[in-house]
């Protein structure tokens, strides 16, 4: 048995995670056998919140060599995991249930839409709910929301989805379009909905419940550029790339691959796709069968991308300025196509229409931010010129403008300049 090519990274651990994660994912034995550095791949996988699949992992194939007690651990970890998970899963589609029950059009996108192409889907962690609904629907969801005991809290004028928190069910976004503004009018070039979204719904029926998610060509095209939307802003997860090659692998068959390439190739991400696909495909577990249309391998891009995974960990997290970056990737793609005037004024614009919603709080926002307007209501005019003076000011102190707004020639901390030649490798810009 070979072990995974280790041309991609020089850290012998980090491979032996991404290996064991993926075959955790698909029960197919992963390619990597002798010596593997236990320590690290735990906390690499906890880092990237794929531990359950390496656990998985461990079950599916027992000649995968593990000191006895990690691997006992492993195993009831495994079980544990999918017992809660399973049980938030019955507690969201009975809301989804509730939801069309009142004649909402909801969606369910991600999370546990996704989980079925795993092998074991309640394995598959999963942080949060996400449903796509009708904008015109929205304030009948939330009012449901409401009800069953969510603190809703509403999207900007500029954003995609509202923050629902629920004691038991955790976080639930509630989604009026798939991306925020900027990201579809710089990022995604303005690509009109119906390129994106144009197939019939798809109906799934999970043993007693059943929930409509997104057509299968319309859903990889949804999780790809969300993937692209989280490595522009921060970074990849070991999760998503496995989340991306089990749906390919599962609806093969199914999905439209030309119109899927033309698009990636038109919003210049083909690279980047193909790369993420190709380092999968060293895991062992997946086949270049299982993504038709797979362009040529790229090794010196599969290198960049899992060692700004691994140097940025899951989305980023261990280098806190990587959103700088984003907002350079911005101004670049504005500029094919904007002044420097236009794109300053664009971004003004955009910064001024996402902070309203913070200087122009509701009433129960308000309450929030001011715990004395519970008891002396006739502040509130006072509270909120304060607010609207103070919300800014305090942005513009933190430098939100000079870091968001980008000027010509402005200096990039050293990590961003990395990112950003990485984008220009990876024929992003």
């Amino acid at each position: 048995m070979r072990k995974m090519n280790d041309k991609e990274t020089k850290n012998e651990a980090f491979l032996q995670m991404l290996a064991l994660s993926a075959g955790g994912a698909t029960e197919k034995t992963a390619c990597v056998r002798e010596g593997i550095e236990w320590p690290a791949v735990v906390r690499y996988a906890q880092e990237h919140s794929v531990l359950p699949l390496i656990g998985c992992a461990l079950l599916c194939d027992p000649n995968i060599p593990c000191p006895d007690l990690l691997r006992q651990q492993l195993v009831e970890m495994v079980r544990g995991q999918s017992g809660m998970n399973l049980v938030r899963k019955q507690r969201t589609l009975r809301l989804i249930a509730e939801l069309e029950a009142l004649g909402v059009d909801v969606k369910l996108i991600k999370g546990y839409a996704l989980g079925r192409c795993y092998a074991f889907p309640e394995c598959r962690v999963s942080t949060d709910i996400d449903l796509l609904i009708p904008e015109e629907q929205e304030e009948l969801v939330y009012g449901h929301l409401r009800e069953k005991g969510f603190l809703v809290e509403p999207r900007g004028k500029t954003g995609h989805h509202a923050v629902c928190l629920h004691p038991k069910l955790g976080k639930v976004e509630v989604h009026v379009q798939l991306y925020k503004e900027i990201v579809r009018d710089a990022w995604f070039q303005g690509v009109p909905k119906n390129e994106m979204l144009s197939e019939e719904p798809v109906r799934v029926t999970d043993e007693d419940l059943s929930y409509t998610t997104l057509g299968h060509t319309d859903n990889v095209i949804f999780l790809t550029l969300h993937m692209v939307k989280h490595f522009i802003r921060s970074g990849l997860s070991v999760r998503m790339m496995i989340d991306i090659a089990q749906f390919f692998a599962s609806h093969r068959n199914e999905i439209d691959w030309q119109r899927y390439w033309n698009l990636m190739e038109m919003l210049q991400y083909k690279t980047l796709i193909g790369s993420v696909l190709w380092a999968m495909i060293d895991t062992g577990c997946f086949d270049l069968t299982d993504f038709p249309g797979l362009q040529k391998e790229q090794p010196g891009c599969v290198a960049l991308i899992l060692q700004d995974l691994e140097l940025g960990g899951n989305m980023g997290i261990k280098e806190n300025g990587r959103i700088i970056e984003s907002y350079e990737y911005t101004r670049l793609v504005l500029r094919r196509q904007k002044s420097p005037l236009q794109y300053r004024l664009y971004m003004l614009k955009h910064k001024l229409r996402s902070a309203w919603n913070h200087m122009f709080p509701d009433t129960e926002q308000m309450q929030t931010l001011y715990p004395v307007l519970r008891k002396q209501k006739w502040l509130m005019p006072f509270l909120r010129l304060h607010r609207m003076i103070a919300y800014p000011l305090m942005k513009i102190r933190a430098g939100a403008m000079k870091d968001q707004i980008r000027t010509e020639g402005a200096e990039l901390p050293p990590e961003a300049k990395r990112r950003i030649e990485m984008f220009e490798a990876l024929d992003m810009l």
